[in-house]
């Protein structure tokens, strides 16, 4: 009789997973998934943005390793500044005078309405008499 000793240790073999040949005799040669032209076009995209980040990279640096000069620099920004105050000043800081025009004729006319209509009424409170 074949009884199982105390500390014998029962070793089974783990499962094995499908090999590049199970692939081929499924019909598949390539051993390459569904996901594969997407992935590839997803890692020529990443390598693109990869390889413009890195020239933006040396671009700052280039830059960053000329000297600065800050009199010019500042002279620049205030000289845009006082373009763009100038152009404010001619543009939105005058007023709209046709819209001041319009405005005031309206006022004028609904006065003359308004006097026009309290003679009517005036003289409709007298009545036919005259």
């Amino acid at each position: 009789m074949n009884q199982e000793q105390p500390n014998e240790v029962n070793i089974q073999p783990e499962p094995v997973a499908p090999s590049v040949s199970f692939v081929a005799y499924a019909g598949d040669r390539s051993g390459r998934t569904a996901d594969y032209v997407p992935w590839l076009q997803d890692l020529k995209e990443r390598q693109a943005r990869g390889a413009e980040q890195e020239a933006k990279r040396r671009q700052l640096m280039e830059q960053a390793s000329k000297p600065i000069d800050v009199v010019a620099e500042l002279d620049s920004a205030l000289t845009a500044l006082e373009a763009g105050a100038v152009d404010f000043e001619n543009s939105y800081g005058k007023v709209h005078q046709p819209l001041v025009d319009a405005k005031m004729e309206t006022e004028r006319l609904r006065r003359e309405l308004a006097e026009a209509e309290a003679r009517l009424a005036e003289l409709e409170a007298k009545g036919d008499s005259v």
